[in-house]
């Protein structure tokens, strides 16, 4: 028998000539259900919360077999950490030229104007203190990447002159991801362009400065 997906939902369903006979290589997997359960994980997440999210839950969303699933993803870390890679949250530092683009480019990236995504990401930073293997895959696939993506940003920016050189700088690396957090977490309001280019004009870039020529 075989789901909408395509996934076989009776695993022991076999002939004694099917049981005898050597496996063949599986059929390569298709791009497009893969495309489809992580749309239907995203929207899951979005709406239950990682601590609700589960594997039975997507495949009844989806009208699968739950083997279906876990023949793609081995665990619901598994899931979650495509969901992730799907979403985009990290990228790699951008090269502008110019210290206020990269930083505008990069956080573009990072916080999109979409209410869903927000939603997915508030709801996995909720989950983060009672979940060591989210925390760790949440390190892992965005913290991390931000981080060594604004280093990146920071180093060219003091190779253009843009920047000077300091120990001050360290503990701003993760000053403008902090400010969105608090205006996404605490404050319950959208991150917008307009939002993040404020931030960065007002805050981020004057404190780098300040930071880098202490005895300006």
């Amino acid at each position: 028998m075989v789901d909408r997906l395509g996934g076989v939902t009776d695993l022991h369903a076999q002939s004694p000539e099917t049981a005898l006979t050597p496996a063949k290589r599986g059929r390569p997997r298709d791009a497009a259900k893969d495309q489809l359960i992580l749309q239907a994980a995203q929207e899951l997440l979005a709406e239950v919360g990682y601590e609700q999210f589960t594997m039975e839950a997507i495949a009844t969303r989806v009208g699968a077999s739950k083997a279906t699933l876990y023949r793609r993803w081995a665990s619901k870390a598994e899931l979650v950490a495509g969901v992730i890679g799907d979403l985009e949250w990290s990228a790699p530092a951008p090269d502008t030229g110019s210290l206020r683009e990269d930083l505008l480019e990069l956080t573009g990236v990072w916080f999109a104007e979409d209410k869903m995504r927000d939603q997915i990401f508030m709801n996995l930073l909720a989950a983060l203190p009672r979940d060591e293997k989210l925390r760790e895959l949440f390190m892992t696939r965005v913290s991390i990447p931000r981080g060594i993506a604004i280093e990146a940003v920071i180093s060219r920016a003091i190779k253009r002159g843009e920047l000077s050189g300091g120990a001050g700088l360290e503990p701003l690396r993760g000053a403008l991801p902090a400010l969105v957090f608090h205006r996404l977490a605490v404050e319950a309001r959208p991150v917008d362009k307009k939002y993040i280019a404020s931030v960065i004009d007002a805050v981020i870039i004057p404190a780098l400065r300040a930071a880098a020529n202490p005895q300006a």
